[in-house]
């Protein structure tokens, strides 16, 4: 049981990670667009 707990916790700390670095990546992507569309 522990065991199980402990990966189901361990994959949803992975897939936060993943979000944020994702969320990141899109908003210096949303920042490079803007800035190579108005220079």
């Amino acid at each position: 049981m522990k065991h199980v707990t402990h990966s189901s916790i361990e994959k949803d700390g992975i897939s936060f990670k993943l979000s944020l670095v994702y969320y990141q990546f899109k908003k210096k992507l949303h920042s490079y667009i803007s800035i190579s569309l108005t220079s």
